[in-house]
């Protein structure tokens, strides 16, 4: 219980230090609009409770800043392509998806994921919810090398992983 009093606590800090960042970039995404910027706070409030595990627990205040611009940015971009039509998977085309919990998926995932380390365990993440490379540096603040090299790194501890699972 204590990591979500936990979670819960820096939410509400990021909240406190960042919310009126939240309200202006959600007022000039809603062109004024009273009722579509209620529904943009919305969603960029769940996006960062969503998300809020992916903020490093050592960020600076400027950090945690670019990292709130980010998440309200990625959920108007998302907002975006679902107006337009642009999104693969929708709300109705999810349901249907099969559920990792049911398959087993999840926990294959988990025993390749075992060996990382906390950054490979956040880039992975990332890549799990569809965030580019480019995106990932910008988020992490880290040269687009550096996540290449993560990615790499990762993957073949991965392999490794699958490869000793599949010997079994």
């Amino acid at each position: 219980m204590s990591d979500f009093n936990d979670i819960r606590e820096c939410y509400g800090q990021v909240l406190a230090l960042h919310g009126n960042v939240i309200r202006r970039m959600c007022w000039s995404y809603a062109s004024g609009d009273k009722a579509r910027f209620d529904e943009m706070l919305q969603e960029c409030r769940l996006s960062i409770w969503r998300h809020i595990g992916t903020l490093r627990p050592d960020a600076s205040q400027r950090q945690t800043r670019k990292w709130v611009e980010w998440q309200c940015r990625s959920t108007f971009s998302h907002h975006r392509r679902k107006q337009r039509g642009w999104l693969l998977i929708d709300d109705k085309m999810a349901d249907r998806l099969p559920d990792l919990r049911d398959d087993g998926l999840r926990d294959v995932v988990e025993e390749l994921a075992a060996d990382l380390n906390s950054r490979e365990r956040q880039v992975l993440t990332f890549i799990l919810e569809g965030y580019t490379s480019e995106e990932i540096a910008s988020i992490m603040e880290l040269a687009l090398r550096s996540v290449y090299t993560i990615r790499y790194r990762m993957l073949k501890k991965m392999k490794k992983k699958w490869e000793e699972i599949e010997k079994m």
